[in-house]
């Protein structure tokens, strides 16, 4: 069963990896500049995350989807509360307020789509999984029937679960988390009420009017040459979503590194002396230049404070706490959750999708709302591929750890 695990988390990731390579290699060869990746950070957010959420949502939107699905829906607060806490304090323990909202929504927005989907439809598979089906579920839907025809059900069900979790989680993710990364500056009551009402929200709330109007669902995935027209249109569109953000999120990291590494060897250069044998004395001067008298120099603690957003940033004691306590504490809170939820819930799939969506890596999408407001652009890039390294491990561990856990319920 490990084994199994294994390939299944390392198959997620690696697709991760993989596709963002090639946004660092284009950024390598000078055909992906910075400039680039902010207009494509734009074409995600006006035209490719809409045609996703109009072509996923409006065939799963029904009357009785609320009955149905409150614990997907209470997994989604239940990360929300949590997260911004866990975020919050640790902006207070580690001094640094500055990065109180990059924090929040790192460790509040697990991917709960992309890898979440793939990793459900590839558990469906495994042996254990059938087997814990097979003994929890009603005694009509699997007397009688072969492992195969089994595997077919749950592949469908996990994938209609996690495609309709994108509702609330979409409005989520670009209401409170575009909110979160926005600059200091811009974090207004009117500024944020004006950035809640975004592309992907107001798809959200268009794909819900229409999933309500009776017959416009059956109509969606009908046969009609309007519908085919329309629906193929959306689908072409947000097959794009996917791939530029990983494009932007590899470019991203490649500009880092080079900013990271340009600015090093200008620092050397600084450092280094100008001439031999003069460079002491040239360098005591430039002391003796550079070093404020005491009635320039003002209160210390007030120039450290006023330093300390520039210098600080996102430091390896942030990317580590951020990895920590999304997909550590997070994952040991995912179980705990599964594990609530089972007295309300008897659903084997429905409660492993619920710790699916609070034990994984930060979402890829936040990459690209930082590069949206300008800010963290860097850290938030450097930070989810370390996520995303590390969550090839936390995956097989969550995973054998909750599928213990259901077996024991």
């Amino acid at each position: 069963m490990q084994w199994d695990l294994v390939a299944a988390a390392v198959e997620a990731v690696l697709e991760v990896l993989v596709v963002a390579s090639f946004g660092a290699y284009l950024g390598y060869r000078r055909m992906f500049p910075k400039e680039a990746i902010k207009v494509v950070d734009k074409l995600i957010l006006h035209l490719f995350i809409p045609c996703l959420i109009l072509d996923s949502v409006v065939p799963q939107v029904h009357a009785s989807m609320f009955q149905q699905l409150w614990p997907l829906i209470t997994v989604c607060f239940w990360n929300l509360f949590w997260g911004t806490t866990i975020g919050f304090a640790l902006s207070v323990a580690m001094h640094v307020p500055h990065l109180r909202g990059a924090l929040q929504a790192c460790i509040a927005f697990p991917n709960t789509t992309a890898v979440v989907l793939t990793l459900s439809q590839s558990l469906t598979a495994t042996q254990p999984v059938i087997d814990l089906y097979r003994r929890t579920a009603n005694s009509a839907d699997v007397t009688g029937r072969t492992d195969g025809e089994l595997q077919v059900d749950l592949f469908n069900r996990a994938t209609a679960l996690v495609l309709t979790s994108t509702v609330w989680w979409n409005i989520a993710k670009w209401s409170l988390a575009y909110n979160l990364l926005a600059p200091e500056g811009e974090k207004t009551w009117k500024e944020k009420a004006l950035k809640v009402v975004n592309p992907p929200v107001i798809a959200c709330l268009l794909a819900f009017s229409l999933g309500f109007i009776p017959g416009v669902g059956s109509w969606w995935v009908g046969t009609s040459k309007t519908a085919t027209v329309v629906v193929g249109s959306l689908q072409k569109g947000g097959r794009c979503l996917v791939p530029c953000m990983l494009l932007v999120l590899g470019g991203r990291i490649y500009h880092s590194l080079i900013s990271e590494f340009n600015a090093a060897e200008q620092q050397e250069d600084v450092e280094a002396p100008l001439y031999e044998g003069v460079g002491l004395e040239v360098s005591t001067r430039l002391q003796e230049i550079d070093e404020p008298t005491d009635d320039e120099a003002g209160d210390e603690d007030e120039k450290i404070d006023i330093r300390a957003p520039e210098m600080e940033g996102f430091t390896p004691r942030v990317k580590f706490c951020i990895i920590f306590f999304r997909q550590g504490v997070c994952l040991g809170l995912g179980v705990l959750f599964m594990w609530l939820l089972s007295h309300g819930c008897s659903e084997m799939m429905m409660l492993l999708i619920c710790f699916l969506q609070t034990a994984g890596p930060p979402m890829i999408n936040l990459s690209v709302m930082a590069g949206l407001h300008g800010n963290h652009e860097a850290g938030l890039a450097q930070t989810l591929m370390a996520a995303y390294l590390v969550s090839i491990v936390t995956w097989v561990l969550g995973i054998t750890v909750a599928l213990g856990v259901l077996q024991q319920l």
